[in-house]
């Protein structure tokens, strides 16, 4: 009697991996950034924990009455920035260097809100992470992954 060999699913990459192109280069201010977009799924947990953190450090100063809205406004920019760091370090891969990183940080950090959000956004959305609607990509489920987690 022959046992069938047993096939193993790795379910963070079978649910949340993205299958992207190779990494693309973005010239931000004349710094070179190698943006990931191809996602396993064990990388996709470590995003989310960068997306809870930043959920995390905001909740508190947009609950606190005791600030008034220009400090609010401050430290949700500051949180802002820590965050943007955290996704481009996450996000970014050799040849990419740490310095391009900060000074991309540093460039977007003394923009107005509307540059700072647009060239983030669209950095959001080459990594293969965010649709051009800021949605969350590895949570839009496909039908046929829909049928097979419904049974």
């Amino acid at each position: 009697m022959s046992k069938k060999k047993e096939e193993k699913i790795d379910l963070l990459d079978d649910l949340l991996a993205i299958e992207g192109d190779e990494p693309v280069e973005l010239l931000i201010g004349g710094h070179e950034l190698h943006i990931r977009r191809a996602h396993t799924g064990a990388q996709i947990v470590e995003w989310q924990a960068i997306e809870l953190s930043r959920v995390e450090a905001n909740t508190p100063i947009l609950s606190n009455d005791g600030l008034s809205e220009h400090e609010k406004i401050e430290q949700l920019a500051d949180n802002g920035l820590k965050y943007l760091s955290d996704m481009l370090n996450f996000m970014c891969v050799a040849p990419t260097a740490p310095e391009d990183i900060q000074a991309v940080c540093d460039l977007l950090s003394s923009s107005t809100n509307q540059v700072f959000n647009t060239v983030a956004a669209r950095i959001f959305f080459e990594s293969g992470l965010f649709d051009e609607d800021g949605n969350h990509v590895p949570f839009q489920l496909s039908s046929s992954t829909k049928a097979s987690t419904a049974d």
